[in-house]
């Protein structure tokens, strides 16, 4: 194997290891928002549950129906 051989294998490994770097960001970047998304869910979940219970105490507690 040349020298010139040799180099070109340095290159297309080192290519190699750049693009499997970048394809690890991405999806580490992908996995970041879906968990982001997934918790912004879960807070508009709660929330929604909270405003339910409350209404449902204040009907509970009152004499009159909220309209």
């Amino acid at each position: 194997m040349s020298g010139d051989d040799i180099d070109e294998l340095r290159r297309q490994l080192r290519t190699a290891q750049e693009h499997s770097l970048e394809d690890r960001r991405q999806r580490e970047a992908a996995e970041g928002r879906a968990l982001e998304e997934r918790r912004r869910r879960e807070a508009e979940e709660r929330e929604r549950r909270l405003t339910l219970a409350d209404y449902l105490h204040s009907c509970h507690t009152s004499d009159e129906l909220p309209e």
